[in-house]
């Protein structure tokens, strides 16, 4: 089972203010050994707003082993808060299995 673990924003973990309009994700994974082959980030006004679906923005299923650099899609306002889901995926399960909704989230 893979889980999205050391989450950060900026190389940060759980930022309280940045000065980036478009922040990136970074993660590391912890798990079975096997890697990630994709992956879907989802970000909402809060932990409650991620957990119904009320979605701010999301990526979409990106194809990628890369845990690094993943720019936010959305369009951030001066003092608004953010809670991001990492999804990792690997080849054959759908997005997010094995992603721990508490460990997966990070606040930006």
């Amino acid at each position: 089972m893979l889980k999205a673990v050391n989450l950060k924003t900026e190389y940060l973990k759980n930022p309280l203010g940045i000065d980036i309009e478009k922040p990136r994700f970074g993660w590391n994974l912890q798990g079975d050994g096997k890697r990630q082959t994709a992956f879907e980030i989802r970000a909402a006004h809060s932990e409650a707003d991620l957990a119904v679906g009320n979605y701010v923005w999301q990526s979409g299923i990106v194809r990628s082993e890369s845990m690094l650099h993943h720019p936010y899609g959305g369009t951030l306002k001066s003092r608004e808060r953010g809670m991001d889901a990492n999804l990792p995926q690997r080849r054959g399960n759908p997005p997010g299995t094995g992603a721990s909704p508490r460990g997966s989230r990070r606040g930006f």
